[in-house]
């Protein structure tokens, strides 16, 4: 195993746990009351775990290494506000 990808694995875990740990939050409505009876009354939010699972393959090609590792911490996080500024 390459150090590239060794170091895109170690990146993986916090910002895979993170991105876990955001999406089902907002999805589930965040800290608000939920009328709905639904678990996720807002699951365009879950969309964020593909997103963050495309830059952790981007992340692993040693030519765009750097800019994977950015991109796996920022933009599903940017993509959950996105989201939540559509619904």
């Amino acid at each position: 195993m390459s150090n590239t990808k060794k170091y895109a694995l170690y990146n993986a875990f916090p910002s895979g746990v993170l991105i876990i740990l955001l999406a089902t939050f907002f999805a589930g409505g965040a800290i608000g009351e939920n009328y709905t009876d639904r678990t996720y009354p807002n699951p365009l939010v879950l969309l964020a775990k593909p997103i963050w699972f495309l830059c952790y393959l981007f992340a692993n090609v040693e030519k765009f290494f750097g800019v994977g590792i950015v991109l796996m911490y920022s933009l599903p996080i940017l993509s959950i506000f996105v989201f939540l500024y559509l619904s």
